[in-house]
């Protein structure tokens, strides 16, 4: 995984960590994207699904086979909220 941005993520049990902002990951079934900081988990699927394509969403993940497959309007959109909203907390 290839992560940039940087992010003090907050673990349930109290603890915080440093992590990357936006990680990519590929894999031979397909390409995921990380969008950590959104403390709310439903927020990146209320953000973009169905909007973006052929994908699945989760919390902060999302995956999808190939780039054809995807919005990458919406995409740019889901990685530019999820920036500002873990830089405002």
């Amino acid at each position: 995984m290839k992560g940039d941005g940087s992010y003090q993520h907050h673990f349930a049990k109290g603890k915080t960590a440093p992590m990357f902002q936006i990680g990519l990951t590929a894999k031979t079934n397909g390409i995921s994207i990380h969008i950590m900081g959104i403390r709310q988990k439903l927020d990146l699927p209320n953000l973009i699904f169905p909007q973006i394509g052929k994908a699945n969403v989760s919390s902060y993940c999302i995956q999808f086979k190939r780039v054809q497959d995807i919005n990458l309007d919406v995409l740019k959109t889901a990685i530019v909220k999820g920036v500002e909203v873990s830089s405002n907390n």
